[in-house]
């Protein structure tokens, strides 16, 4: 990737750390905030810093900032209530919407492979965790927080 391309990119991050996407809505187009998007962006980014350490090249400052703080916004999509699992916002919501989102799996998968390319997480660490959470069915009520996790693999499906 050419430093003009680089910059290009960097410049479309937020003050919160995520990368956007862009959403129609009734007042016309507007920045959505999600882990999905900016976790597809950090896995470019730790792949653009790895080829630079390869090449024996410095990280830009900028390129390990951007990085950083992209992985920060994707924590803080962790759902509090299924340790190890990502939502598509955060919790509390985001700018745009106060919404609410149950942890999700494509959101899940996302957010370890940043966070491992990343190097916040080890490969260990999602073998282990990713297993209790895909180890089989997790049920709430009411439906609009249904997710497809269990809180614990040992526990009682949980509320």
């Amino acid at each position: 990737m050419r430093d003009g391309d680089l910059d290009g990119l960097l410049a479309f991050q937020c003050a919160s750390g995520a990368f956007p996407s862009t959403v129609e809505g009734p007042e016309g187009r507007v920045a959505d905030e999600t882990c999905f998007v900016t976790a597809q962006v950090a896995l470019i980014l730790a792949s653009l810093a790895r080829q630079g350490a390869r090449a024996r090249e410095t990280q830009p400052v900028a390129l390990r900032r951007a990085l950083a703080r992209a992985l920060d916004f994707v924590e803080t999509c962790a759902v509090p209530e299924v340790p190890g699992a990502f939502s598509f916002y955060p919790p509390d919501g985001t700018a745009r919407l106060a919404i609410r989102l149950p942890a999700d799996a494509d959101d899940t998968a996302l957010a370890w492979m940043a966070l491992m390319a990343g190097g916040r997480r080890s490969p260990q660490d999602a073998a282990t965790v990713l297993a209790r959470l895909f180890a089989g069915p997790w049920r709430s009520s009411p439906a609009s927080r249904r997710s497809a996790f269990r809180a614990r693999a040992d526990g009682p499906d949980v509320a």
